[in-house]
């Protein structure tokens, strides 16, 4: 989950009221991973790699609540607490998700090492596992690209034999888990005893394989300036899903920090490579995603791995010009100042004038409290060239995110709704749809309508329009309300035609909200359809950019 350090920095602590040992510079970007009972201190991730806790007075962050709750003596800042289900070193990503704007490297974890030998069970440690509301995963190798083999309760005691070298997986011994043992997240046990006092093992266990295909070495990078052929990896697990009637090729993130190719002509889906925001080029040929704070390209077939753009600032959201040229993203700027009022949201001074132009600017602040003025993360649009250079900032509103790039224009969600942009020096912004609540825009090829996600109530549907607002219509909406949870429908974005619209889907067999999967419908929204992928995908309600369809 996202934090950003508030104007006046923050500091990080060893405990929640226990001794300073870091202090953090104004809008330091932060990954969020826990909270204590109270929820007044959060535990925090500088991508500089600054952990400790933190104020919650001294951040701006959304969602506290969802955040686990840290259980047990609090951990010395070198460690790193607990998080959800899927969370770990290289999975810590799941919680970042959750705000749609973080990227964690996690690289795929050899099947073969050489291991030291593992004591017997009698000569193990004990351990809780430390989270609250969802169960630990139990791998069959130290890392997150191993198949899940058993689960672990929140607070159950566990049986620890090993480590791995960096302290970052622990092994675990337990009758029912093949060959007895597996590894889980060592953010995610509270030890009685130091970690450093186990032996250090890398063996792994021979668990049956699950439905999800099997991690893809990543390609050595290739520093030319364009995406070179290179032999490829060696081919990952392909899942066999049967026809679709569909053509072209998706690409998508399981929201834990993989991504996949899904072949809809052949029905095959495989493991591309490590990260988040995947988009595929309009020839379906390359695919651009974020990773540790960068901008990575692919080729479709796995080969051809480079960075193409890192910045100190948090990128998010990279996304293909209709030739391939270009690339448009998010970057997070700092933070803007706003009034949080109750009728209008989040109003600056700026955009209060504009509403009440008859009233002189030095009575303008009696219309609000300076007791209700906070701070929230700001986001800008940003271009570069195929190659990451030629950069340039573009035009666009507060907390301008998600964009997507067409024929016609640039068109990113903002504080104020839906906006239009152009790759101008002089380009201005323009409105389309004035809601705080419509996110994710995706415009269709050629200058055609606009899909987007909208707000409504306790779920979110998806909707289209015309480019300048008008033909408004509800392409998704409740089947029924006789349902404990109504689904929601997110991430929408256009086939290479224009004739269907991929996005996610909770909504299971009975109308309620259930796993997520991916979902396909016509442009008019008729003829809904999930699609045939069994990999679990996570959804965080954080404009991520969860799939792409190219040709």
């Amino acid at each position: 989950m996202l934090a950003v350090a508030r104007a006046n920095g923050a500091t990080l602590y060893a405990a929640p009221n226990g001794s300073a040992h870091a202090s953090l510079l104004p809008a330091t970007a932060l990954t969020a991973s826990a909270r204590d009972a109270s929820s007044q201190w959060i535990y925090v991730t500088s991508t500089d790699g600054a952990q400790g806790w933190a104020k919650i007075s001294e951040l701006v962050i959304f969602g506290v609540e969802e955040l686990a709750v840290f259980e047990g003596s609090v951990p010395e800042p070198a460690a790193i607490v607990a998080t959800t289900d899927d969370a770990a070193p290289a999975e810590a990503a799941a919680a970042a998700v959750e705000a749609g704007v973080t990227e964690t490297t996690v690289e795929a974890t050899p099947e073969t090492s050489e291991a030291a030998a593992v004591p017997p069970a009698s000569e193990t440690v004990a351990g809780t596992a430390n989270v609250s509301g969802a169960r630990l995963n139990i791998r069959s190798g130290p890392g997150q690209d191993y198949r899940i083999i058993g689960k672990a309760s929140p607070g159950e005691e566990l049986a620890i034999a090993a480590r791995t070298g960096d302290g970052e997986w622990l092994q675990v011994r337990r009758a029912n888990l093949p060959n007895g043992f597996g590894w889980v997240a060592a953010t995610l046990v509270q030890l009685e005893s130091e970690v450093g006092d186990l032996p250090v093992s890398d063996e792994i266990s021979s668990g049956p394989p699950t439905a999800v295909p099997a991690a893809t070495p990543v390609p050595t990078a290739v520093p030319a300036a364009g995406l070179q052929p290179a032999t490829p990896a060696a081919p990952a697990t392909v899942e066999r899903t049967g026809s679709t009637g569909l053509t072209g090729t998706l690409v998508f993130q399981d929201g834990l920090g993989s991504l996949y190719v899904y072949d809809l002509g052949r029905g095959e889906v495989r493991r591309l490579t490590n990260g988040f925001d995947p988009d595929a080029s309009r020839d379906g040929s390359k695919v651009i995603f974020t990773r540790g704070g960068a901008i990575y390209a692919i080729n479709t077939d796995g080969s051809g791995l480079r960075e193409v753009y890192s910045g100190s600032e948090l990128i998010t959201s990279p996304k293909w010009s209709p030739d391939g040229e270009w690339i448009v993203f998010s970057r997070l700027l700092g933070t803007y100042k706003c009034f949080n009022t109750e009728f209008l949201g989040c109003v600056t001074l700026v955009e209060l004038g504009a509403m009440f132009p008859q009233i002189p600017p030095q009575f303008l602040d009696k219309l609000v409290s300076s007791e209700d003025r906070i701070e929230l993360p700001n986001y800008g649009i940003s271009r570069i060239n195929a190659s990451g250079k030629e950069f340039r900032d573009l035009n666009a509103l507060d907390s301008a995110q998600a964009p997507d790039w067409n024929e016609d224009g640039i068109v990113y969600q903002s504080k104020a709704g839906v906006e239009v942009t152009a790759d101008t020096p002089d380009g201005q912004t323009r409105s389309v749809l004035h809601d705080k609540w419509d996110w994710d825009p995706d415009w269709q090829p050629n200058g055609g309508r606009v899909v987007f996600q909208s707000r409504e109530g306790p779920h979110w549907e998806i909707w289209s329009m015309n480019p300048d607002g008008s033909g408004l219509v509800a392409l998704t909406k409740p089947e029924t309300t006789l349902v404990d949870q109504l689904p929601s429908n997110v991430s929408p974005a256009w086939s290479p035609d224009g004739k269907y619209v991929v996005y996610v889907s909770n909504r299971d067999e009975n109308e309620d909200a259930g796993p997520w999967r991916l979902w396909v419908m016509n442009a008019d929204g008729s003829n809904k359809r999930p699609l045939p992928v069994k990999i679990p995908i996570s959804y965080g309600f954080g404009s991520e950019q969860m799939v792409s369809w190219g040709q």
